[in-house]
């Protein structure tokens, strides 16, 4: 069974081993992840 994400739900993100990604806002997430609301921003880098 396939978790349907919807815009507006908050998910974890977690950056593969060696890549840095940026939020939203213009920061990085941790390399231990970091909670987000997800949007089309996040659909984009899924």
């Amino acid at each position: 069974m396939t978790m349907q994400l919807q815009f507006g739900q908050p998910v974890f993100a977690k950056p593969t081993k060696g890549l840095r990604v940026r939020k939203e806002d213009g920061t990085y997430l941790p390399e231990a992840g970091d909670t987000v609301i997800h949007s089309s921003y996040w659909s984009r880098r899924d």
